[in-house]
């Protein structure tokens, strides 16, 4: 029988179309059959055949593929069937030899590369995903650090993260204005895919800097491909040393010019030094090359010796039992230059007995110690002579005179310009001013104000502040009160404060110090009386102490002291720091008492009395408008529109518009003129001011204090005001009408109704 001319057909294991000489297999195929004799289903292309040792058929390893080639690998569950991608085999007069369309993938450094990125993938899919997103915003607790290889950038060649394309377009625009080739622009884009999913493994809005040096390749540039594109965070140079970056890349910026260094110490004489370089001041350079040992003088370790003595014991060999005082080297030098520094103040001839002395420029302050300016103001006394001023301090103290001419009417004092001067004279005007020194040298003087000194001081960079005398008043008075208290009540006094300020063991709003301050105030008397009765904790205190505390107190003091227990006794328990809480149905005695009406001829003597034009605005804004000190205190200036004949009264968020009469209209324009004529340079934006407030620099209102103390003994800013509205509810018996007038809630005009009319409460009968 004649043998079978080979014809055209499919391979049975590769699908490939090539020409068969007399089987069911090509060329290829059998060698491949003859070295794998494990026969099963391809996990990649699911087409049965015999697989290799790393579990894959011939045709995944050789195949001819397209350019999206590589994602079919990695991604089976995502390729199409093997039979749709046939492999054409051309034979040129060689039998069984396929010939690719494209570069074939014969080499062994090619399949190398193939079986270590398929290696990749199954080890990913095993482990779990590399470098999985988190959620946005979402901190890590214990950062690791990440070793990124190539294998991590082939494990997230298929994600495309948000703004791949922004940096893609980026990368072109970069790579065409520094002429690089293509083979930059897919590495570059390569490494930017890396960083944008760092990125989304982060949990971040944008790359944050410091991942572009964990990139194995090129991260200063992605850095700046990336700040173009608007997706990094930070420095883009950051990782301008990292691996793979060339030093003398085009793109790499040229270095900042290194400033100035700050003072620091020597580290062998501990001298302080500033504009240095080195570590080592100009003597102690000089003994680098001695050789090192222990001191006999001062017994210091590993010290460069001269004869067994270091630098310091053989300038001073008396001073080495005591120890050596801390030195300051005043003039410095770096490697051959001169340091350009601002002329420092020539040390002055210090009378004696004084405190303070001139501080020269560059000498850091190491130790705070407030001055004892008694010896000063003696000085000043006894007319004795005292340094003279520097260039600089006189020019600050014609500046300040200026000034406090421009903002206070000719012959005013000088108080404040005196203690400008008192301290320019013994401590410079080349060093900030402590706050403390102004203070107390005002406090060991008569006639010398600190405020306007401190503020000007501050304006121009020459003040340091002292945080503790910018506590809150009502601050203070807390730890005041609770340092009066027995040890176990003021800690858990301390602990119901920290509960009221939000730092307790469940969030709440912060109160403010002055709402802490009316609490404690209803608090302090029944504290003290337990703590006279022998009460060490409040563990103590049973509900019948509590009712007995808030019975022994009528009207608002008893409710507020009820209030006040509650809000005690609830913060502790809720801190576990008492087993229960004895203020449960706790409740205060109700208002019982009706307000009443001031006698008529008063009030004509009040305005009387009042000759100012800031009481009398302040005794008309109560008298005809009912308004509280609160009200009167928070009025700005842009609230009084005279033009109109309105103001409006600000409270938290509610607005309210009251029309001014005339009488309070001449009043109000008369104090506005008596203003810009006291304080015409005045920016505080309050309506009431006064000489401490004007021009202070945090622009305060005027204190409660101040306005209550406008009405002369006898009367008071409450009774005036219930007097007003009293007298509004005679005339109208509607509630409503005295809520849209005063402001007031409909409990309280309720009140002013009833005490008004007084035959409107009865009941009828039955």
């Amino acid at each position: 029988m004649a043998a079978a001319r080979p014809g055209w057909d499919s391979c049975a294991e590769c699908l490939s179309w090539t020409v068969l000489e007399g089987g069911r297999l090509c060329e290829a195929c059998g060698r491949w059959r003859k070295r794998n004799a494990v026969r099963g289903m391809c996990p990649r292309c699911r087409h049965k055949g015999h697989l290799n040792t790393d579990g894959l058929c011939r045709g995944c390893l050789r195949a001819i593929r397209l350019e999206d080639d590589g994602s079919w690998v990695l991604t089976p569950e995502q390729a199409r069937p093997r039979a749709v991608q046939l492999i054409l085999g051309l034979f040129l007069g060689q039998s069984g030899a396929a010939r690719a369309l494209r570069r074939p993938l014969t080499s062994p450094v090619a399949l190398s590369a193939w079986q270590r990125a398929l290696r990749t993938d199954d080890a990913e899919a095993d482990g779990g995903e590399v470098l999985a997103p988190a959620v946005l915003g979402q901190t890590a607790l214990f950062p690791a650090a990440r070793t990124l290889t190539q294998a991590t950038t082939g494990a997230v060649a298929c994600r495309a993260p948000a703004g791949e394309e922004l940096a893609l377009a980026q990368i072109h625009a970069f790579a065409e204005d520094h002429g690089l080739k293509e083979a930059w622009k897919r590495k570059a884009a390569r490494m930017a895919r890396l960083a944008l999913v760092l990125r989304d493994a982060e949990g971040a809005l944008r790359v944050p800097d410091y991942v572009l040096a964990d990139l194995p390749e090129i991260g200063t540039a992605v850095g700046l491909i990336l700040e173009r594109a608007g997706l990094l965070d930070g420095n883009p140079t950051r990782a301008a040393t990292n691996c793979g970056t060339p030093p003398h890349a085009a793109y790499i910026p040229p270095p900042r010019t290194p400033s100035w260094p700050a003072p620091r110490s020597c580290r062998e004489c501990d001298g302080w030094m500033s504009g240095i370089r080195e570590y080592l001041c100009r003597s102690c350079s000089t003994w680098k090359g001695e050789p090192r040992g222990r001191c006999a003088g001062c017994a210091r370790e590993q010290t460069p010796l001269r004869q067994g003595r270091c630098r310091l014991c053989s300038a001073d060999p008396t001073a080495a039992a005591a120890g050596h005082q801390l030195t300051i080297v005043v003039r410095a030098a770096a490697r051959g230059r001169s340091v350009p520094a601002r002329e420092a103040t020539k040390p002055l001839p210090h009378p004696e007995g004084a405190a303070a002395s001139i501080v020269p420029y560059g000498q850091q302050v190491l130790f705070r110690v407030r001055r004892d300016w008694a010896p000063v103001m003696a000085l000043v006394r006894d007319r004795k002579p005292l340094p003279d001023l520097s260039e600089r301090a006189a020019a600050l103290v014609e500046e300040f005179d200026l000034l406090r001419r421009r903002r206070r009417r000719p012959g005013s004092g000088r108080e404040g310009q005196r203690a400008l001067v008192l301290l320019l004279r013994f401590l410079g005007a080349d060093a900030p001013i402590w706050e403390y020194d102004v203070h107390d040298l005002c406090r060991a003087g008569t006639g010398l104000y600190a405020t306007a000194v401190c503020d000007f001081l501050k304006a121009r960079g020459l003040l340091t502040e002292a945080p503790a005398l910018h506590r809150d008043r009502d601050e203070k008075w807390v730890g005041a009160t609770l340092d009066d208290l027995p040890t176990q009540l003021a800690a858990e006094v301390a602990t119901w404060v920290k509960v009221l300020r939000g730092q307790g063991r469940r969030p709440h709003p912060a109160r403010g110090f002055r709402c802490i301050r009316r609490y404690l105030s209803a608090l302090q008397p029944a504290l003290v009386t337990w703590a006279q009765a022998g009460v060490v904790s409040l563990r103590e205190i049973t509900h019948e102490d509590v009712v007995c505390a808030a019975r022994a107190r009528n009207g608002n003091a008893g409710s507020q002291l009820a209030s006040a227990l509650r809000s005690l006794f609830r913060a502790l328990k809720q801190e576990r720091a008492v087993f229960h809480d004895p203020t449960r149905a706790l409740t205060g005695p109700r208002h019982t008492s009706l307000p009443r009406s001031v006698p008529s001829d008063l009030l004509p003597v009040l305005f009387g009395q009042v000759t100012s034009p800031f009481g009398r605005l302040v005794v008309a804004l109560v008298a005809v408008h009912a308004l509280t000190g609160e009200n009167i205190r928070s009025l700005l200036l842009v609230d009084l529109d005279l033009a109109h004949g309105r103001a409006t009264i600000r409270r938290a968020l509610n607005r309210r518009t009251i029309h001014l009469d005339p009488f309070t209209h001449q009043l109000a324009a008369d104090w506005l003129a008596e203003r810009h004529r006291r304080w015409p340079a005045s920016t505080n934006p309050y309506l009431l001011t006064t000489g401490r407030t004007a021009f202070a620099a945090s622009a305060p209102p005027v204190d409660v204090r101040t306005v209550r103390g406008v009405f002369p003994k006898g009367m008071s800013l409450d009774v005036v005001r219930q007097d007003r509205i009293l007298d509004e509810a005679r005339t109208s018996t509607d509630p409503l009408h005295l809520m849209r007038l005063f402001g007031i809630s409909d409990a309280t005009a309720m009140r002013y109704v009833a005490a008004a009319h007084p035959e409107r409460t009865g009941k009828l009968p039955r």
